[in-house]
C-alpha cells in the first residue's frame, strides 16, 4: 500500500461519514419528518451533496505526490475533517426544541460559514501545495474568486440579513457550477 492509498482510506472514511450525515438530513427533509425545510438551507444541502464527491475526487490529485511528510499528511487529513465539520454544522445533531430549518440555519450561521471560509483557505493551500502545474491549470481567476468566497462566507457568518443569504447562495452556486463545468476557464483562459 502506497502512502497515498493509506491516506485515501482515511479521507474516504471521513468523507463517507459526511455523506451519511448529509443523506440522513436530506431523507428527513424529503420524507417530511423533522423540521420544516428552508430553501436557502436546502440549497446548501443540495450543493454539498454534489460537492462531497467532488472533494473526494480532487483529493485524488495527491496521488502523484512521491514524498509525504507528516505535516502534508496531516494537512490533507485535517482538510477532510473540516469538510465533515461543515456538514455537522449544516445539520443539527439534536433537533429537539427547533421548529424549522430557517431557525436552525441562522443559529448555526457563524460556525457554518466560518468553516466554509476555512475550507476556502485550505483549498488555496491545497492548490499551492499541489504545485505550479496545478496553479496553471486553475488559471488567473482562481485566487480572486477564492478571495470572494472567503469574504462572502465571513459576511454570511456575521449577518442575519435574509436577502444577503439568498443572494449569496445563488451567486455561490452559479459561479461554482460555471467553474466546475469548465465554463469559467473558457471565459477567463489561463494564458
Amino acid at each position: 500500500m502506497t502512502t497515498f492509498e493509506y491516506l485515501a482510506v482515511f479521507v474516504s472514511i471521513v468523507v463517507g461519514l459526511a455523506v451519511v450525515r448529509l443523506l440522513r438530513g436530506v431523507v428527513a427533509i424529503a420524507t417530511g419528518r423533522g423540521l420544516r425545510p428552508y430553501w436557502i438551507h436546502t440549497t446548501w444541502l443540495a450543493f454539498h451533496l454534489i460537492w462531497l464527491p467532488y472533494f473526494w475526487w480532487f483529493t485524488f490529485g495527491w496521488r502523484t505526490q512521491e514524498v509525504w511528510t507528516f505535516p502534508l499528511f496531516l494537512f490533507v487529513v485535517a482538510y477532510s475533517m473540516v469538510v465533515y465539520a461543515v456538514i455537522a454544522a449544516l445539520l443539527p445533531e439534536d433537533s429537539s426544541g427547533l421548529r424549522d430549518f430557517e431557525e436552525y440555519y441562522f443559529s448555526a450561521r457563524r460556525p457554518l460559514f466560518g468553516l466554509l471560509a476555512l475550507i476556502m483557505v485550505m483549498d488555496g493551500a491545497d492548490s499551492i501545495l499541489k504545485g505550479p502545474e496545478n496553479l496553471d491549470r486553475l488559471g488567473p481567476t482562481y485566487f480572486p474568486v477564492l478571495g470572494l468566497w472567503i469574504v462572502g462566507h465571513v459576511i454570511a457568518s456575521q449577518t442575519e440579513n435574509r436577502r444577503y443569504h439568498a443572494a449569496w447562495v445563488v451567486v455561490y452556486l452559479v459561479v461554482q457550477t460555471l467553474w466546475s463545468m469548465g465554463v469559467w476557464a473558457a471565459v477567463f483562459p489561463a494564458s
